[in-house]
């Protein structure tokens, strides 16, 4: 009975490690899902593919931690961004249509 209590013991510590190591290899991912990153698909990929490397692993932190530039964002997300400085009077009404049309891709 002894022998089945210690195997048991055994079995079950090596579920926890491989779970809480699952947990902590999703950790790119999940900084970039909790972030809103507009590129945390491509964050996932790397972190599945190469993730195992520990470099790719570094690389998904990395490029999940970091601010995205204006053209990686959603053009409404640039919009309401350009949309907030006019209403803080940072920029004027000719300037936030201007903006919006180039973001648009409309002709000025």
């Amino acid at each position: 009975m002894q022998d089945l209590s210690y195997w048991a013991l055994i079995y079950g510590a090596a579920i926890v490690q491989v779970v809480l190591a699952g947990l902590v290899y999703l950790i790119p991912f999940w900084a970039a899902s909790s972030r809103g990153h507009p590129r945390k698909m491509s964050i996932l990929a790397l972190n599945l593919l190469l993730g195992w490397t520990m470099v790719g692993w570094a690389a998904a932190l990395i490029w999940a931690l970091t601010r995205p530039s204006p053209r990686e964002l959603p053009e409404d997300e640039q919009i309401l961004r350009f949309a907030g400085l006019r209403d803080q009077g940072l920029i004027t009404e000719a300037e936030f249509l201007a903006k919006k049309q180039q973001i648009l891709g409309s002709p000025a």
